[in-house]
């Protein structure tokens, strides 16, 4: 997981995060984040599970029968592209 997302996730479980000293100490990098691990773990998998399911509703794009070559082949590309997406959030929610 990135820093930013450490962070991001980290913002995400203080109520005030302005005046959170351990999201400041982790921002400043006196500390690891170890505090917030847990439920960043768990608030990363539900994301994943959202983008999970929005590509699964939109991946069948790459299966259209469009009339138009053009818009059919754009649609397609579309498709596998959330395909592609959904792989990646399916492997890093193994890597949790």
């Amino acid at each position: 997981m990135s820093f930013r997302t450490e962070v991001a996730l980290a913002v995400l479980q203080e109520l005030i995060p302005e005046e959170s000293r351990k999201l400041q100490a982790l921002v400043n990098g006196y500390n690891d984040g170890s505090v917030y691990e847990r439920n960043s773990k768990i608030l990363l998998k539900k994301i994943l599970e959202r983008v999970i399911h929005d590509c699964d509703s939109k991946r069948m794009l790459e299966y259209n029968d469009d009339n138009c070559q053009i818009t059919q082949n754009r649609k397609k590309s579309i498709g596998i592209l959330y395909n592609n997406k959904k792989t990646i959030a399916q492997k890093t929610m193994l890597d949790l």
